[in-house]
């Protein structure tokens, strides 16, 4: 999905009694504290059979949510 289309997306979501974008915003400011990096998760087994989870691909999950505010912006 692209950030243009996620800010339509919450933008509709929110749009309770006019306030859509700027309860967009807030939803996406609220992510980019609670969320700065994404990540994979892969299921692994240990030597002696364990099942783990590891993360892996750690990157920053910025870039994105700041793209959708500029999107919701211009909404």
């Amino acid at each position: 999905m692209s950030p243009k289309e996620k800010a339509q997306e919450l933008f509709n979501k929110f749009a309770l009694g006019g306030w859509g974008k700027e309860n967009a915003m807030r939803c996406v400011e609220e992510i980019l504290k609670a969320y700065p990096h994404t990540f994979d998760k892969e299921l692994e087994y240990t030597s002696s059979g364990d099942e783990i989870i590891v993360i892996k691909n750690t990157r920053c999950n910025n870039e994105f949510w700041y793209n959708v505010k500029h999107e919701i912006e211009k909404l």
